[in-house]
């Protein structure tokens, strides 16, 4: 399975870099609106403590950030 996908996505495909056209700090803030006001400080917090982190508060950055990449579609 896995060099049935290799074929159909090659890992040169996978270094190609498609710019992100929104804004991730606006897309937080549309997020800030559904969450406790008192849990936003300890959130922002945590992603300010490591580079990555910000994905671990912020799914929909890393949809937003990733999804136009291309797959190799592998469903375990």
């Amino acid at each position: 399975m896995g060099k049935a996908a290799r074929k159909r996505l090659p890992r040169s495909a996978q270094v190609l870099l498609i710019p992100f056209d929104l804004d991730p700090v606006a897309i937080l803030e549309t997020q800030h609106q559904t969450r406790g006001p008192d849990l936003i400080p300890i959130l922002v917090g945590r992603m300010v403590e490591f580079p990555f982190a910000i994905y671990w508060g912020a799914g929909t950055v890393l949809a937003h950030d990733l999804g136009g990449h291309p797959t190799r579609a592998i469903r375990w």
